[in-house]
């Protein structure tokens, strides 16, 4: 598929700029932002665009992307400039304005190389501009959900974004801090002036919630609400300490999701209750660490910010670098980005702990296993059960519902009806109803369970609604049950 000139979606924005007319004049190929005194349109990456209920918008705070690009050149920082002069003759006015959202690999993961742009659309719909209320900064608002912002040839609108993100260096798998990446960075970073990142527990394996391991990514954080309560695949990169310096790829996790900050301060919680938090603060201390900022008012959400399953998780081989067109110095920084593929894929079993959790065999010599927990409920969990519960006494009476009787989440038991109601956390319907369901026809049928009654009905329980192939899905299986099988949703 051919890439649109820049040019002739320009011209088509209706932007004019007889100079640029010359088929030999490069002036305006590297802007980001055009203009002619009247009509503008601006270039917007993709990845950049965050979508919330009836809202598709991104933000701008110049003052903050000044900050974390201050290596730019004098030619980038004066063409972002230029973009906030549009910004600002736009800015709560009626007039609106016109977006090429561009999608491919972004230059700051490509060694300093100009961007790589794969595909490139101009927007039928226009965008405002208005100011935002309480910073110094944009937002960059579509002006209708309608048509769809992208069409198929976009590469990011596939189902789950890949993304890719730094990690501090940790010789131990990222199981509990070592100290060692203070003695790589420079003096200003947070790793240095604590002696500890808070994804140095990454892989934890023995602090599970319901198989649920909840971390953080500093990559993540920085993003701000671009991801959260989305499912995405983050690859881990980092840097290597001294005199190489190498990128390496760490690992692969599938299926991510990304926690609100509710959800966050619920696993702080669950956290302090475990007593975990009192383990972490002694490791920081044991690499002479400053443990303070594990106890700030606000420091679940610099502590918890995505939750993944221990199995979802692969290691590249090790010593894997990071590939053509990916690698670069900007990797120096704790940023997440998207990316459309990266090579080589991860193996289970290519090296030690192949797949979080596998005990895959290990090169002789003395070894340790990490252990792991016994099933404890996480929150999100709880909380859904809890509301079930309230849902379902309010209709059939609080002497007719009954929790983890037999270990089924939530039954209900009257004189006509025996119904058994099981959670799944996971934000994809379908994943909900391939675990739900095992467990629900264990429960009506298997005969080391079965009591002297058949349940009347079968209900999966989720976080989000059905789609319409799930929703097809649930009524095929249906249709072989001698029981009604539904789904219900309650959000959090």
């Amino acid at each position: 598929m051919s890439v649109p000139k820049l040019k002739d979606l320009v011209r088509e924005a209706g932007v004019i700029l007889p100079d640029w007319e010359s088929p030999s004049n490069p002036k305006y190929c590297y802007e980001w932002a055009f203009s002619d005194g009247q009509n503008a349109v601006l270039t917007q990456w993709y990845r950049d665009i965050q979508q919330e209920g009836s809202r598709i918008y991104c933000e701008i705070i110049p003052d903050d992307v000044l900050q974390e690009f201050s290596d730019w050149s004098g030619r980038q920082r004066n063409r972002f400039l230029r973009v906030v002069q549009i910004f600002e003759q736009f800015a709560d006015t009626d007039d609106s304005l016109r977006v090429v959202v561009v999608s491919g690999i972004h230059r700051f993961l490509s060694e300093g190389k100009p961007d790589k742009v794969k595909r490139r659309q101009l927007d039928p719909v226009t965008w405002k501009v208005h100011r935002m209320q309480d910073r110094e900064g944009f937002v960059l608002e579509r002006s209708s959900l309608n048509p769809p912002l992208l069409n198929p040839g976009l590469e990011e609108a596939k189902n789950t974004p890949q993304l890719i993100t730094r990690i501090a260096y940790n010789s131990e798998d990222w199981h509990h801090p070592t100290g060692e990446a203070a003695n790589e960075e420079g003096k200003s970073s947070y790793v240095v002036k604590m002696r500890f990142g808070h994804e140095e527990w990454l892989f934890r394996n023995e602090w599970l919630l319901d198989g649920w391991r909840y971390s953080f990514l500093q990559g993540v954080h920085k993003g701000g609400k671009r991801y959260e309560n989305q499912v995405v695949d983050i690859d881990l990169c980092t840097i290597m300490p001294a005199p190489g310096r190498e990128r390496r790829l760490v690992a692969r996790i599938a299926d991510v999701e990304v926690l609100s900050e509710p959800q966050a301060k619920e696993v702080y919680q669950r956290f302090e209750e475990n007593g975990w938090l009192d383990q972490m603060e002694a490791e920081v201390r044991g690499e002479d660490g400053n443990s303070q900022p594990l106890r700030s008012p606000t420091t679940f959400r610099e502590m918890f910010n995505i939750r993944f399953k221990a199995d979802k998780v692969s290691f590249y081989p090790k010593g894997t670098p990071l590939t053509e067109g990916i690698s670069a110095s900007q990797v120096n920084r704790y940023q997440i980005f998207n990316i459309t593929e990266i090579s080589p894929e991860p193996t289970a079993g290519s090296r030690t702990r192949g797949r979080i959790g596998q005990g895959h065999v290990e090169p002789a010599g003395p070894r340790t296993r990490r252990p792991t927990s016994a099933t404890t409920y996480t929150p999100e969990h709880q909380n859904i059960q809890r509301k079930l519960v309230e849902k379902l006494k309010s209709e059939y009476g609080p002497d007719s519902v009954l929790a983890e009787q037999d270990f089924v989440d939530v039954r209900v038991e009257t004189e006509q009806e025996l119904i058994y109601y099981e959670i799944k956390t996971e934000l994809d319907p379908r994943l909900v109803i391939r675990q739900a369901l095992g467990q629900l026809l264990e429960y009506a049928f298997y005969q080391g369970r079965r009591e002297t009654r058949t349940p009347t009905g079968l209900v999966i329980v989720g976080r989000c609604p059905l789609d319409q192939d799930s929703d097809a899905y649930l009524r095929e299986i249906d249709r072989f049950l001698p029981m009604p099988l539904t789904y219900m949703e309650i959000s959090l």
